[in-house]
């Protein structure tokens, strides 16, 4: 070993001991789980506690990572990067440094977690999420510097289904975040969580085989902890990804969400009254895009009302009870789209009024060139032809029809023998929302 190298690990060791002991002292002061703190600043906005879902809170050891007892906050954290520097120093393998890289991300994003718990100072929070998205652009930039695949090399696959995994777990962590931080740091966060979206695509995308990609990321959801609606999570996830992929994966990709909303439509039949009310409610608090939250929650709307098996058995005031509630659940997801942080250069978006569209699907899109949302409009489907076997999932790709009828996705309008002569929602079958005229002063 030359004696750079060795100066080096000797210093290694040192720094490793002298933070150990600095993590023992903060530990005395800072118990676990935390309690939230008083703010040092005060807070002008409430975090959004009743969206927090029916998912387990995702720990340091979901993420492989130790519990951190020393926070972005304290004095002696610059210790803490010292050691991670010197950790990547002495790391010459590629890969390793890459997978390194994804350790600190982990763990600077649960530190972030945890501050959030600690204090509701916007400053600390959003310096430490910046300090999170450094870390992601860094491991990006580590993936850009391999020369070979996940097919070729046997521990590129091996930091490539690590990456996937970790990948959904932070993307969930995000979006409880979104619940826990003040109003102010909200649209930090929420950036945060579509840009480690982008680069999980990114990275995806170069280190795997297109064709394998959606097989990769549906062996990760299987892994992922949930609970009996599962499923709804999955499709989320997957319908957010969808955007953020190659075209050439997006074929596999839509074949993998098909599937999950079979499972869905299954699951659907042989649910009671109450269960389909605890899915409903499930909807509500999924959280994450709540654009795709609408669009799956108008999906599971639609089985609802054209299912079978015990959807059929369901008595009249049940049916109501439930209709009642996916039309309040669906009031209060467009209330969380109107409250959304919006980009500078957006123009302020609007809930439609009350009532609006009661007999189609609510549609809110984002403008593809600049990312704003676009006003929801209401899109009637065509329901398929009586007496034809209902052999299609109802997942929304909605297509046009050469008879210029809108058809939840291509496989509808097939059944009822029609071709499709576009993507998307015919125009003429779209209706925008009226929105309160403006007060003139």
């Amino acid at each position: 070993m030359s004696f750079k190298k060795l100066f080096l690990a000797l210093l290694f060791v040192f720094f490793s001991f002298s933070l150990a002991g600095l993590a023992r002292a903060q530990s005395e002061a800072v118990p676990s789980p935390i309690a939230p703190a008083e703010s040092s600043t005060p807070s002008t906005g409430s975090t959004i506690a009743e969206d927090l879902p029916d998912l387990p809170q995702i720990t340091a050891q979901d993420l492989g990572v130790a519990v951190p007892r020393l926070l972005p906050d304290s004095p002696f954290y610059f210790f803490k990067n010292l050691q991670r520097n010197l950790g990547l120093i002495l790391t010459f393998d590629p890969v390793k440094k890459a997978d390194l890289r994804q350790k600190m991300l982990d763990e600077k994003l649960v530190e972030l977690d945890r501050l959030a718990e600690k204090t509701q100072n916007v400053e600390l929070i959003q310096k430490a999420n910046d300090e999170a998205q450094k870390e992601m652009e860094k491991l990006k930039t580590q993936v850009e510097k391999f020369k070979e695949t996940a097919q070729d090399n046997p521990a590129v696959d091996k930091f490539m289904q690590k990456f996937v995994e970790h990948g959904i777990l932070q993307q969930k962590l995000l979006e409880k975040l979104e619940t826990k931080v003040p109003a102010q740091a909200m649209e930090k966060i929420e950036t945060a969580r579509q840009r480690q979206l982008q680069r999980f695509g990114e990275v995806m995308t170069k280190l795997e085989v297109k064709e394998k990609i959606a097989e990769t990321v549906n062996q990760a959801l299987e892994k992922q902890p949930g609970n009996e609606f599962k499923s709804l999570k999955d499709l989320q996830f997957l319908r957010s990804l969808e955007d953020k992929l190659p075209s050439q994966a997006r074929e596999a990709l839509n074949q993998v969400q098909e599937k999950k909303m079979e499972q869905v439509q299954q699951k659907l039949e042989t649910l009671s009254a109450p269960d389909k009310l605890k899915m409903v409610e499930y909807l509500q608090k999924m959280g994450g895009d709540r654009a795709k939250q609408l669009e799956i929650l108008e999906t599971v709307k639609a089985g609802i009302q054209s299912g079978s098996g015990k959807t059929k058995e369901i008595n009249k005031f049940d049916s109501a009870e439930i209709e009642k509630k996916l039309e309040a659940v669906r009031s209060k997801v467009i209330e969380k789209i109107e409250n959304l942080p919006q980009k500078s250069n957006c123009p302020a978006w609007v809930s439609p009024l009350p009532g609006f569209c009661s007999e189609g699907r609510v549609v809110v899109n984002k403008d593809p060139q600049t990312g704003c949302l676009l006003p929801a409009k209401c899109v009637v489907a065509e329901k398929v032809k009586e007496g034809l076997k209902r052999a299609c999932v109802e997942l929304w790709n909605p297509v046009c029809g050469d008879d210029s009828k809108t058809y939840s996705n291509d496989c509808f309008a097939r059944i009822n023998g029609v071709s499709v002569v576009s993507k998307g929602e015919c125009p003429e079958k779209t209706e925008h929302p009226s929105v309160p005229a403006p007060v003139t002063p």
